[in-house]
């Protein structure tokens, strides 16, 4: 029997893959509401190390890196199955 508590990692990489795939600007809005991102945020106030992470997967997702969800969930499942 298993007992799922709370929001998994996989389930963090589905929400983001989501939020990155869609163009819905009413459905980006109400994310920034939720999470309380204002638009007095500006890049400049972004760490240096988290603009170079972004940086890197737009870089990735431009050139076709970008894996789906599925074939995540199945990397992580056979790298932990022995658990």
């Amino acid at each position: 029997m298993r007992i799922f508590v709370g929001v998994n990692a996989i389930d963090k990489y589905r929400i983001v893959e989501k939020i990155i795939e869609t163009s819905d600007e009413n459905v980006l809005e109400e994310i920034k509401i939720i999470l309380g991102i204002t638009e007095s945020e500006e890049w400049s106030a972004v760490p240096d190390s988290v603009k170079q992470t972004i940086n890197t997967s737009l870089q990735e997702i431009k050139s076709g890196k970008l894996s789906s969800s599925e074939t995540f969930i199945a990397e992580i499942k056979s790298k932990y199955q022995r658990l």
